[in-house]
């Protein structure tokens, strides 16, 4: 019987510097925190990572990333 778990499940959690980092430099949201104190990802926060995670593989570097980002938000003058 085939798992039905989606593919990310099986991926590793990042690094938690990595996460810090991409707080620091504004590629990642800032998540809610639970009442212990540890930070809770939505769906949203995942899709962030994921993405990062990707263009990090494909060789961006964070500014790359950042104005990407900017694209898709809906700001391409300013990255342009």
């Amino acid at each position: 019987m085939s798992s039905l778990a989606p593919a990310w499940c099986s991926c590793p959690p990042p690094p938690v510097a990595a996460c810090r980092y991409y707080h620091e430099v504004g590629l990642l949201d800032e998540p809610e925190r639970r009442a212990h104190g540890y930070q809770r990802y939505g769906v949203d926060g995942l899709i962030q990572i994921l993405r990062i995670k990707r263009l990090d593989d494909l060789g961006f570097s964070v500014a790359q990333m950042a104005a990407v980002g900017d694209v898709e938000n809906g700001r391409p003058a300013e990255v342009l």
